[in-house]
């Protein structure tokens, strides 16, 4: 009688300890993805803005065949930043 006792409070110490070490496992994997989600999103944004910056600027003083070529790579980024923008939030 007395070994069943300790087989049921075996397994309610290991019980205790898998839930108490899991759960804090769990909530430390949501904590970081969270903040790496947060980082992707900021960096996505200001490098975005900075294309927006960048093709705002130079699109009075890009000219001829080259100029245009740039603002069209330009303008590529910023929509691939947008689409992923998009995807991260999803």
């Amino acid at each position: 009688m007395i070994d069943i006792f300790d087989d049921i409070k075996k397994n309610l110490e290991k019980m205790i300890v898998r839930y108490t070490v899991a759960s804090a496992a769990v909530a430390t994997t949501q904590n970081k993805k969270q903040m790496v989600g947060i980082t992707i999103e900021t960096l996505a944004s200001t490098t975005q803005q900075s294309t927006k910056g960048i093709t705002g600027n130079l699109e009075s003083s890009l000219k001829g065949k080259w100029g245009s070529s740039a603002k069209q790579k330009l303008e590529s980024y910023d929509k691939k930043m947008t689409n992923f923008k998009a995807d991260q939030e999803k």
